[in-house]
């Protein structure tokens, strides 16, 4: 099965991601606020009107699509010394942790994700810190028990069970300590259950604000591109808004 095929399968199953906003004060959190965030795409955010809207940490990549910057040293200089702790993210398309049609190469692509993600974030001043490696999809349990045929064992296996493969994967490479998710409650709860993960960052917007929170993770993106005025971003993907629920959530 192509990887083409494979989205095709899943896009019958998934009705997509909505954008609408959870409620900060909605009273659904079970967990306290400890900072608001954003994360960007984008290398351009004003940090000083950040602080004005009570900011208290942002998330940035350290991945390269040939469009969007990764984090370089300089910009990490630039939030440090603003007192703006940085949380690392990693993304190379939205279904990249289940674009394989086999467990051993999602491992490997896993594997070589996180080599590549690790040397970035070092090489930005973040050398032994957290990396959240999205699964930036509407994943539902539906589409994580999802079945195709292994192309190399000819077995049937699972959607989850690529997803969990790249992500041992990612283990094998920065360690469980290191290694964060960022997805929906489905992909969250089934990582920290299989142990393949310490740190998580649930989608709590759109199709999934009334999902059970899992509170294992630290933090909640609560809403997508809101207005931009203001924060010195603009484009798809530039601004997302964020809630810490631990105290220790990656940031450094």
């Amino acid at each position: 099965m192509t990887k083409a095929t494979v989205l095709s399968v899943l896009l019958v199953v998934v009705t997509g991601c909505a954008g609408a906003s959870d409620d900060a004060t909605s009273g659904e959190e079970d967990l306290s606020t400890v900072a608001l965030g954003v994360d960007t795409n984008g290398a351009t955010l004003d940090l000083a009107y950040a602080k004005s809207r009570g900011i208290g940490f942002v998330g940035r990549y350290v991945s390269f699509d040939g469009t969007h910057p990764a984090l370089t040293p300089e910009e990490s200089q630039t939030y440090h010394d603003a007192g703006m702790p940085l949380v690392a993210i990693w993304e190379v398309g939205q279904t990249r942790a289940f674009e394989q049609t086999s467990l051993a190469s999602a491992q490997k692509l896993g594997a070589s994700d996180a080599d590549a993600a690790r040397t970035t974030l070092a090489a930005a001043g973040g050398a032994g810190k957290a990396i959240y490696f999205t699964v930036d999809f509407d994943v539902t349990d539906a589409v994580w028990q999802k079945t195709l045929k292994d192309t190399k064992t000819g077995k049937q296996i699972a959607i989850g069970d690529l997803v969990s493969a790249y992500f041992k994967g990612v283990d094998s490479v920065i360690g469980v300590p290191r290694a964060g998710a960022y997805g929906t409650y489905t992909v969250l709860h089934h990582l920290f259950d299989e142990g393949l993960i310490h740190f998580g960052w649930q989608q709590t917007f759109g199709n999934h604000q009334n999902d059970p929170r899992e509170k294992r993770a630290q933090i909640r993106q609560y809403d997508i591109m809101p207005d931009q005025t203001g924060w010195g971003v603009g484009g798809a993907g530039a601004l997302d808004l964020d809630r810490a629920v631990h105290a220790q959530y990656g940031q450094f």
